[in-house]
């Protein structure tokens, strides 16, 4: 089978034999963090794009994104691969999943898909796969965090888009993190059709959320009021907190009612999360607020009457403080 053939030759190299060099420990990842641009000095991130033979600026990193993501010539055989996943004799199912791991990181979108799936086969042995091919492509990490960081030096026209992307291939929250970030930072008005694009379709809750807050940067009026559907119950409720801290952060006053309906989770970290952005953005201060552990009883009463009474029209107080320490 030809797949991957006319990805790029040092790429495909990288994934086979791994990059030595590795991410950061907790304390290096702060220092990173802290640089104006990853790719500031010749970094380990530097080194690592350059060892895959692109060149070391804006567009050699969005060759190098790109190469990641499945060509035309892939798609028809990765759809077939994936369909031959659920068949019923074992050993077409087995050599699918042999040819798509084969395939490798170009096959992640479409398996992202496939995991959710009611075939219960396909959906499995799809998670398998994407397991298998993240621990793979982590060797990578490096490179792909080196591109993210001249994409934001250079800020290259599609580099948002690239960026989204990437973001399913990594399995790494810090370089994930990376990515994120920058993309909320360099996001434009032009950058609007492809973070949509990414809300309608089946990317993994974290590339969703980072969408929604570079959204929630360049939007405005009408277009910030679009964005409250993704607080609604409906939602996850990373999502829905996403959405709502990105949102108060803009002074859109909806998101308080969001939050409040949040402190009634059944998830002690959003509930607790939840608190800290309502007391951050209002600058008050609320006795009997629920714990990590229970909702004690009333303790909602006064943060629903300051809701009621004051949050029309009382100052916000942006952005919230878990946003200015980030």
């Amino acid at each position: 089978m030809r797949a991957c053939s006319r990805t790029l030759p040092t790429l495909a190299l990288a994934l086979a034999i791994g990059f030595v060099i590795g991410l950061p420990a907790d304390g290096e990842a702060e220092d990173a963090e802290a640089k104006p641009s990853p790719v500031g000095t010749r970094n380990y991130h530097l080194r690592a794009i350059e060892a895959t033979g692109v060149s070391a600026d804006g567009k050699g990193a969005l060759r190098l994104l790109r190469s990641l993501l499945p060509r035309d010539e892939n798609k028809a055989e990765i759809a077939r691969l994936i369909e031959l996943l659920g068949d019923d004799a074992f050993p077409k199912r087995e050599a699918a999943e042999a040819g798509l791991m084969r395939i490798g990181v170009q096959a992640v979108p479409a398996l992202q898909a496939a995991k959710e799936l009611k075939q219960l086969e396909t959906a499995a042995r799809a998670g398998r796969l994407i397991a298998r091919i993240k621990r793979q492509v982590e060797n990578f990490t490096p490179a792909i965090v080196g591109a993210f960081g001249l994409i934001g030096r250079d800020r290259p026209a599609g580099g948002v888009a690239a960026i989204l992307d990437a973001l399913p291939m990594l399995d790494n929250a810090w370089a994930a993190s990376q990515g994120s970030k920058l993309i909320t930072r360099i996001a434009t008005a032009a950058d609007r059709k492809p973070l949509l694009a990414v809300l309608e379709n089946a990317a993994p809750e974290t590339v969703h959320i980072a969408a929604i807050e570079a959204l929630a940067a360049i939007s405005k009026g009408d277009e910030l009021a679009g964005l409250e559907r993704y607080m609604a119950a409906t939602q996850p409720e990373a999502v829905q907190l996403a959405a709502a801290r990105a949102l108060g952060n803009r002074g859109h006053r909806p998101a308080l009612a969001a939050l409040v309906r949040l402190l009634e989770s059944k998830d002690g970290t959003t509930r607790w999360k939840a608190m800290n952005l309502i007391k951050s953005l209002s600058g008050e201060e609320f006795e009997g607020e629920p714990s990590l552990e229970k909702l004690p009883a009333g303790s909602l009463r006064p943060i629903k009457e300051w809701l009621r009474e004051k949050g029309p029209t009382a100052e916000l107080h942006l952005p919230s403080e878990d946003v200015a320490e980030q």
